[in-house]
């Protein structure tokens, strides 16, 4: 068996029933490259689409309240320290519970600092009432 060059993979997407060839039911923005070494994609024109659809911050809600990333990065660690504090009482339980290294589970105990996403679901696994109470409520 021999190799004839480098694999090269290819996605073929048919919008609203086109054929092969089509390209007139494909956004020009989208449409295939001619030159295999040219971006399939339009990055500035995708990057306009997101900003001409995204959510201004002021009209952020989840569950009717408002969100602002920006407090909720800086107040994310007390808040995940005092679900700690609140469901384990010591760090060796946070450890097991979570996979974490005793350094990891001393800073989340001091609110030295907060946690990934999938800790978030293990939490949430474990104590949906508190998770949803003290990480989720209502301001």
């Amino acid at each position: 068996m021999s190799y004839a060059g480098p694999f090269q993979p290819s996605v073929v997407v048919y919008v609203n029933g086109s054929s092969q060839g089509d390209d007139r039911t494909v956004p020009s923005d989208i449409r295939a490259p001619r030159n295999p070494h040219e971006s399939a994609f339009d990055g500035d024109a995708l990057k306009a689409d997101h900003v001409a659809r995204a959510v201004p911050l002021s009209q952020r809600r989840v569950q009717g309240r408002r969100v602002d990333p920006g407090k909720l990065a800086v107040e994310w660690p007390e808040m995940w320290a005092t679900y700690i504090r609140a469901q384990f009482s010591d760090l060796r339980q946070i450890m097991q519970a979570f996979d974490v290294s005793e350094s990891c589970a001393r800073k989340w105990w001091n609110a030295d600092g907060g946690c990934s996403g999938r800790h978030v679901a293990t939490a949430y696994a474990m104590h949906p009432s508190a998770v949803t109470s003290l990480l989720l409520a209502a301001e």
